[in-house]
């Protein structure tokens, strides 16, 4: 609740500060703790026919904009490809890769893809069209404001529908240059040197929070909202350097999620 109700006055924010004219706090962000939070902030909102599958690299991208607009952004598409799944159901993943630009220049690719109805080439053409809704409750502003967030960051939106097969929207986002984030004596990204974090917190706002820090710190986050779903994580990428977690977490309790670290050859400090 607090994190959603955050994430719609900076939305009512962002809206406003578009119509005058200026632009939010730019950072630099993780991709792998942005897809996180999405996923935490999406779980009330899957359907039993819909499987979310969130894509995670073992070397963690990162973008350059504002964390707010840009999961405003992800949680509107996936939120449209839900709801174009609803019938048939599906697979909705969210996935990120690096890309190389015919001009030489770097990029992130995120993609947001399911297995829904797909759009006819007219629908297509007129996505990004202000008011063009083809839902009855829709007011057709979600996607012309992603198209904005990513144009601010120089970044470009190209989508792929195929009727009866799906979409794929995938968001082209200049990669950060290094010597402008990193290239002074006092860049904070060098602090972490990439270690891997265990963060387990049933709280998505304090997750999401300490996940952004430990990322800006140069840490490499893995975050998880209850034991079983750490320990799923940790199977997939390897033991943390650190783990913090929460003692009320729900399905394994913190000392059992410890017990079966320690376990697998874990012997890093541990926050509780």
């Amino acid at each position: 609740i607090s994190e959603s109700g955050k994430r719609g006055h900076e939305m009512a924010d962002s809206m406003l500060s578009f119509v005058r004219g200026s632009r939010k706090a730019s950072e630099t962000i993780s991709v792998a703790a942005l897809f996180s939070a999405v996923q935490l902030l999406l779980q009330d909102t899957l359907t039993r026919s819909v499987r979310l599958t969130v894509e995670q690299r073992a070397d963690d991208l990162l973008i350059e904009g504002n964390y707010t607009e840009f999961q405003q952004c992800l949680i509107n598409l996936c939120l449209n490809a839900i709801q174009a799944m609803a019938e048939r159901g599906g697979e909705l993943t969210l996935s990120a890769t690096p890309a190389i630009a015919d001009d030489g220049g770097e990029y992130v690719v995120l993609r947001v893809a399911d297995e829904g109805a797909g759009m006819d080439d007219a629908t297509r053409q007129q996505l990004f069209t202000p008011f063009f809704t083809t839902k009855a409750s829709g007011t057709g502003l979600g996607l012309m404001s992603c198209k904005r967030i990513v144009e601010s960051v120089k970044g470009r939106i190209e989508v792929h529908s195929v009727q009866g097969q799906g979409t794929t929207f995938e968001l082209y986002l200049p990669a950060p240059v290094v010597d402008e984030w990193a290239g002074s004596e006092d860049a904070a990204f060098l602090d972490g040197e990439g270690r891997r974090v265990l963060l387990v917190d049933g709280d998505a706002t304090r997750l999401s929070l300490l996940g952004n820090a430990l990322a800006a710190q140069g840490y490499d986050p893995i975050m998880s909202p209850d034991g079983a779903n750490a320990l799923q994580q940790i199977a997939r990428q390897g033991l943390p350097a650190l783990a913090i977690i929460d003692d009320d977490i729900l399905l394994l309790s913190a000392a059992d999620v410890l017990a079966v670290l320690q376990e697998a050859g874990f012997d890093g400090p541990v926050i509780r």
